[in-house]
């Protein structure tokens, strides 16, 4: 037999609307023991709630998706973010479905004003991190489907994204309050100068000129250590060993991410360096940097928070009005200071 709202409603004595509001998350109006025995009636009965009826008189399938590429460079996604969206939209009572289309079809005028039927969602949140098709972008307004945008500065409106501008700023800066002056800013993967390519992502410019931005603050010369050329694997210890220990060496490094790092830390010990007493290293990552069991001083990518945000913001969007709905400005947030033993004041008294 199956069991519906009104099969418990009698068994409990309740109406069934009450019986509708309990299992749907909304029974605070009733006393407890209404709610707890409902519940435990819905269980011992084998209830299951019809999700397709619901949606159909609700208009609403309490599902967000999130969209990706599949190109991996532009679509990235970190473990933290997915964890954030999942336990943001979890509070809301929605469910998190996830999608990988090429190109292709994310530009198909046929095809994108039918994701929310075809997908079941009522909105979208899209990880779509550098080059952005414009077509996509044109797609999505025109059929006015709510969609918050992450990880991308091609969108002036809807988007969350982390403050890499901001990030660079203030690790560069707190390494300066702690007497530092020959502070160096390592990228070997990446020049910041360089005109974007299709793979780059904002982050490579941003963190930069954060670092560029405070020490031109403090009357300090910024110092990149950038790929000028093809460095292979087996050499990037001496290299690192040559740069460290030169006349003008730094007594702190600002690492772009962990990659590198362990190379530089071979250069460092290999010169005689001690970490932090003759050399600071702090590091921007998704997570706290950990070499050979030495901690990296880190400033973390906020995913988490990231993604807990785009949950509330698609869940609002999603239940407005879409005629009456209106873009929000992009929103920045800040990265998470993880203070590690790499990083001292500094006590090279030619610097003071």
């Amino acid at each position: 037999m199956t069991v519906t709202i009104k099969t418990i409603a009698a068994r409990a004595k309740v109406s069934n609307p009450t019986v509708s509001r309990i299992l749907g998350g909304r029974g605070g109006p009733f006393a407890e023991a209404t709610r707890k025995r409902v519940h435990q009636l819905a269980e011992e009965l084998g209830y299951r709630p019809n999700g397709m009826a619901r949606s159909i008189r609700s208009q609403r399938f309490e599902t967000i998706g999130l969209l990706l590429t599949t190109d991996n460079n532009r679509s990235r996604l970190d473990n933290n973010l997915l964890m954030g969206l999942h336990d943001g939209l979890a509070e809301h009572n929605q469910h998190l479905l996830i999608g990988r289309l090429p190109d292709v079809k994310l530009t198909d005028a046929d095809f994108v004003p039918r994701i929310l039927r075809e997908w079941s969602c009522d909105g979208l949140i899209i990880n779509y991190t550098t080059h952005v098709p414009s077509r996509l972008i044109e797609l999505i307004e025109e059929g006015q489907i709510p969609a918050i945008w992450l990880n991308t500065k091609d969108r002036s409106v809807n988007t969350i994204l982390p403050d890499d501008l901001g990030a660079g700023r203030a690790a560069t800066q707190r390494l300066i309050e702690l007497g530092h002056r020959r502070i160096a800013y390592l990228d070997p993967l990446h020049n910041p100068d360089k005109v974007f390519e299709a793979s780059d992502h904002y982050s490579i410019h941003d963190r930069a000129a954060g670092y560029r931005d405070a020490m031109e603050a403090a009357r300090l010369e910024p110092q990149f250590i950038l790929p000028r050329s093809y460095v292979a694997r087996d050499d990037r210890p001496e290299v690192d060993t040559a740069w460290l220990n030169g006349p003008d060496r730094p007594t702190a490094v600002v690492s772009y991410s962990h990659y590198g790092l362990a190379s530089v830390l071979f250069g460092a010990r290999a010169g005689g360096l001690r970490i932090p007493h003759d050399l600071s290293l702090c590091v921007f990552d998704d997570e706290p940097v950990a070499i050979d069991g030495f901690f990296i001083d880190t400033w973390q990518i906020p995913q988490r928070a990231i993604g807990r945000l785009a949950a509330d913001k698609i869940v609002r969007q999603a239940r407005q009005d879409r005629q009456a709905s209106m873009p929000e400005p992009s929103t920045t947030v800040p990265f998470v200071h993880q203070p590690g033993p790499s990083v001292a004041r500094c006590r090279d008294q030619t610097q003071t």
